[in-house]
């Protein structure tokens, strides 16, 4: 959950103009994602409210500090709030660990995918 909310986050912050909260919140997915991968390769690492509760609140504090200072639509974290929803969609415990975490990431990923959608048809293209 925290992996497509930060990864969402960033790369809409990105686009919406604002590369220093696209950075910090890219950089939070990238410390979430060794503990995906160990999840994925069998060895669950427990992650309670310690680590889950500061990393959503600092994602979407990156995310309402992009919509007040930068061009990053405000709908577009409306969008990126389904991501904790959509998080709690059972999956069959009979699937294997590995594609239990596929099907998640890919659940969670998509209201991401959308807020990074709506945020490139409202800011355009980045300058290269």
């Amino acid at each position: 959950m925290v992996f497509a909310l930060a990864l969402g986050t960033g790369l809409s912050a990105l686009l919406g103009a604002t590369a220093l909260y696209g950075q910090l919140a890219a950089a939070i997915a990238a410390a979430v994602g060794p503990r995906l991968l160990l999840h994925v390769l069998g060895k669950p690492v427990a992650a309670g409210s310690v680590m889950i509760v500061p990393l959503v609140a600092v994602s979407a504090l990156l995310g309402l500090g992009a919509v007040v200072y930068s061009k990053l639509p405000w709908y577009s974290l409306l969008v990126l709030a389904l991501i904790p929803a959509l998080a709690r969609v059972p999956i069959p415990a009979s699937m294997p660990r590995l594609l239990q975490t596929v099907v998640s990431v890919l659940i969670i990923s998509v209201p991401a995918a959308l807020a990074i959608f709506l945020t490139w048809q409202e800011t355009g293209a980045p300058p290269i």
